[in-house]
């Protein structure tokens, strides 16, 4: 397995160990959501996660219809019953769940109603909860591996050193005085 792959792997791990977490607070979930709904949100998380395991094993995910309307009907929710005054529970389940359902339809269910759906809940969540969209976080793991990567090649690169190096730092300076002196005169 790939080591970016590793790494999405152990992140989905954490968002599915906080949504089980939220789960477990069942009254505070009632003041939101019926027991319907709960269970919606219970069955379509355990789907989102089924098809994104099944694809880290490189499986080949097929997803219908319904699911497509299961997730979007949860999103639905979510923007629907939105607080005026933002609970902890609310907050985190907006956040892990569309950060879950974002990943998911990226990769599975490619509907870019469902992407406007979570773009919207996104933007209504206080700037310390949102950081920035899952892809951009996805794009930002990339980008410091790639700079790991990078300075590793440049704390070898500045140990070699060879004597050309330093003659050439010593015409630069010399030519940097006589451009000062031009200057002064």
């Amino acid at each position: 397995m790939a080591k970016t792959n590793e790494e999405s792997l152990r992140q989905m791990e954490r968002t599915m160990k906080v949504l089980r977490r939220i789960f477990q607070f069942r009254t505070e979930l009632e003041s939101y959501f019926s027991d319907l709904q709960i269970k919606l949100f219970q069955e379509t998380i355990q789907a989102m996660y089924k098809d994104l395991l099944a694809l880290s094993q490189n499986k080949k995910v097929i997803t219908t219809g319904e699911m497509k309307s299961k997730v979007k009907e949860c999103l639905n929710h979510l923007k629907r019953n939105f607080p005026s005054s933002l609970t902890p529970i609310y907050k985190d389940l907006t956040y892990f769940f569309t950060l879950l359902s974002y990943n998911w339809n990226k990769q599975v269910g490619f509907r870019p109603d469902i992407e406007q759906v979570i773009v919207e809940l996104r933007k209504k969540l206080p700037p310390t909860t949102k950081k920035v969209s899952p892809s951009i976080e996805c794009r930002i793991r990339r980008i410091e591996q790639e700079l790991t990567k990078i300075e590793e090649r440049l704390k070898l690169l500045n140990q070699y050193n060879p004597p050309v190096f330093k003659l050439s730092e010593h015409y630069l300076k010399i030519l940097s005085e006589e451009l000062k002196k031009k200057e002064s005169e």
